[in-house]
């Protein structure tokens, strides 16, 4: 399975600045990379209030197991959740560090 490079990271800024519509194909393969993995455990975007607040979820173990929260932040804008969400998983399957020049 691929795995993300520190080349990667120039890929990240393109993730912000660009309507979905429009990704590299290079982009798609790292989305999907970081997207895929078992259910279990999977982080996700909880629905708060509904087109106003969203927050990090983890699924449960088991099917029908709650949804938990991931931390206490909540986000009035999908997309700040979206790119929260794509930090937690870019740290875990990357093992990389999330690169701080991306926060400025």
């Amino acid at each position: 399975m691929y795995t993300p490079t520190p080349a990667d990271v120039r890929l990240l800024s393109e993730y912000r600045t660009t309507p979905s519509r429009s990704y590299s194909l290079d982009l798609q393969r790292l989305l999907t990379r970081l997207r895929t993995e078992e259910t279990s455990g999977k982080l996700c975007i909880l629905v708060l209030v509904p087109g106003r607040e969203w927050a990090i979820g983890q699924l449960g173990v088991r099917r029908g197991d709650p949804v938990l929260f991931h931390d206490d932040r909540r986000f009035h804008r999908l997309a700040d959740a979206q790119w929260a969400l794509l930090r937690l998983r870019w740290e875990k399957h990357s093992g990389l560090p999330w690169p701080t020049e991306l926060d400025a």
